[in-house]
């Protein structure tokens, strides 16, 4: 379904208090105050700023309408807004002519935004690329010195969070933030330095330097994105390919009424419509506090960087501007054409409750309610913005950048198809290792074969076998050093295993390396190779290395005693930045 023109502020709330009340272990794991890349440019900011009238008083709104018949149906005429010339008031920029480009990335990020609220609660405990993961985080300014700013002997905090959903290597949120966090367990703390970008949507952030402290709190695995779950979550679509045909011509949609609001010009803004919003949301704000603990015009001010007048303002012109539009393109949607969009808004609404937790029959009794809510208004204009989409879409001429970054879901999905195996060149197949912990304690399992997005390295060793506890220091120092970069996984063999927990507990009680136990595939046969070990080429012979590159694919294979400098060789020569 195209997306909605406007969302009224009252049933975003009432929405938002709905998908709070059904948070549990399961729920949705995101939140939306975040250090995010924040893509999304289709909110122009330049409504009303310009207009010297504040509260709505241009006295030349007074005409209540109902005098420009410009075919609108009578059926809906008593209940709709702006029913008068509006060329008295606003002026449409050129727009038949309009040119853009649309970036994948930008599509990619809304399709992973929704495969991330989708995933489901993992039973691992260490986080990696790929997952969904729950954090708290506090956000400090650094000087250029690397030290904590204060002021008045307090640490500047320029944001915090209880819960933050972010999606490792989905780039919606910055970069290094993500990297930092793979690879934690639950219930750590980590410092993560982050520099924001230049153009950074918040001015007081871009290009600052940061410190998160990161609490991850719950891991989260998502779905496969391919056919089957784009049928099952949007069945008006055949599969993958005709979904995303859809959200690229959304982003072309949503490129081109932007800039036509940006760049039209608000004469005056009619009084009528400017009380009924003003009137909305005076209604709310009692309630509005003693829920949220925050007044009105905070979270205004915080959400949309705007004062309530010139929230009501720029929506308003959004309204505006698209009935100029249709008045210009002749587009008048019938009676059977509002009715059908009426159905649309309901089904859109049933599969967003159905999403928070409702059942069936609950969804569709709530989303009955906010349609009725929205009014005949904001059904009309819909419709409105169905028929305009068709037509102005032919003004449009697009170009197309293809994506920058290959998703985390895209490599999911085309690891599903890659021949497995031990082999150099192949994809490392998946296996499930006991973890244990800086008590020696087996709590959790781990695959290390998805720790897709960084460079892993998987030691096969055992505190028997002198070169493996020779070369282990030298792991643990690339392990350090480029943390944010590469993984390394320490299996140790089924053979004396019960000494393992106690040498590492001893020699790298601090270490970076994520230490795991490999087991006898036969433990009645004594003389049975181990599982890990086999499965991954071993023969007979240890230490024994495999290095994958960022996609899981075995790249190197080394049996004996390895150095730092012949690591990091290998390393650099698949990729990995110095």
């Amino acid at each position: 379904m195209k997306k909605l023109l406007i969302l009224l502020f009252c049933v975003t709330l009432l929405i938002c208090a709905f998908v709070s009340c059904g948070k549990g272990d399961g729920g949705d794991p995101t939140n939306s105050t975040s250090p995010s890349n924040n893509m999304d440019s289709s909110n122009p900011q330049g409504g009303g700023s310009s207009d010297n009238s504040q509260n709505g008083n241009d006295q030349g709104g007074n005409d209540q309408g109902g005098n420009d018949q410009g075919g609108n149906d009578l059926t809906v005429n008593g209940e709709l807004k702006y029913q008068y010339d509006l060329d008295e008031y606003i002026s449409l920029p050129e727009y038949k002519d309009y040119e853009l480009t649309v970036k994948l990335d930008t599509v990619q990020q809304k399709i992973d935004t929704y495969i991330m609220k989708k995933a489901v609660k993992s039973k691992r405990s260490i986080c990696m690329v790929g997952d969904v993961v729950n954090v708290s985080y506090f956000g400090y300014h650094i000087d250029e010195n690397g030290e904590i700013l204060f002021e008045n002997g307090s640490p500047v905090t320029f944001n915090e969070s209880e819960s933050y959903g972010v999606y490792l290597g989905s780039r919606l949120a910055l970069e290094e933030f993500e990297k930092g966090i793979v690879g934690m367990k639950i219930g750590d703390i980590k410092e993560i330095y982050v520099t924001f970008p230049q153009d950074y949507y918040q001015k007081d952030l871009a290009g600052k330097k940061v410190i998160f402290e990161i609490i991850l709190n719950s891991i989260y695995e998502a779905p496969l994105y391919n056919d089957a779950f784009v049928k099952n979550n949007f069945p008006e679509y055949a599969g993958v390919k005709e979904y995303e045909n859809s959200m690229k011509q959304e982003a072309v949609l949503d490129s081109f009424y932007s800039y036509v609001i940006e760049n039209a010009v608000v004469k005056s803004y009619p009084t009528k419509e400017y009380s009924e919003f003003a009137d909305e949301l005076n209604k709310m704000e009692d309630g509005f506090q003693d829920k949220y603990k925050i007044s009105l015009d905070e979270y205004l001010q915080n959400e949309f960087q705007m004062t309530r007048d010139e929230y009501i303002k720029n929506e308003m012109k959004k309204e505006m501007v698209v009935l100029a539009l249709a008045k210009s393109e002749n587009v008048t949607p019938t009676q059977e054409q509002i009715e059908l969009e009426k159905e649309r808004l309901v089904a859109y609404y049933t599969r967003y409750y159905i999403d928070a937790g409702a059942t069936q029959s609950e969804a569709k009794l709530l989303a009955q309610d906010v349609v009725k809510d929205l009014g005949k208004h904001y059904i009309y204009e819909n419709a409105v913005r169905d028929i305009l989409d068709k037509k102005v879409v032919e003004y449009v001429t697009v170009n197309e950048v293809g994506a920058t970054y290959k998703s985390v879901t895209d490599i999911l999905y085309e690891r599903q198809s890659i021949e497995r195996g031990s082999e150099i060149g192949m994809l490392c197949p998946s296996f499930d290792a006991d973890v244990f912990d800086e008590n020696g304690t087996l709590d959790t399992t781990l695959d290390p074969s998805r720790n897709i997005g960084k460079y892993t390295v998987i030691n096969l060793w055992g505190t028997w076998c002198g070169p493996c506890k020779l070369e282990l220091p030298d792991f643990d120092r690339v392990a350090k050093e480029y943390e944010d970069r590469v993984t390394i996984y320490a299996i140790h063999s089924s053979n004396y295993y019960g000494q393992a927990s106690e040498y590492v507990q001893e020699n790298f009680l601090d270490s970076k390396i994520v230490f795991m136990k490999d087991y006898m595939i036969d433990p009645n046969d004594p003389y049975s190779y181990d599982m890990f070990y086999q499965l991954l080429g071993g023969n007979g012979y240890y230490p024994y290395t495999i290095i994958l590159d960022e996609n899981g694919i075995i790249r190197e294979k080394h049996v004996g005693m390895m150095t730092y400098d012949q690591l990091v060789e290998i390393l650099t020569n698949l990729g990995l930045e110095k």
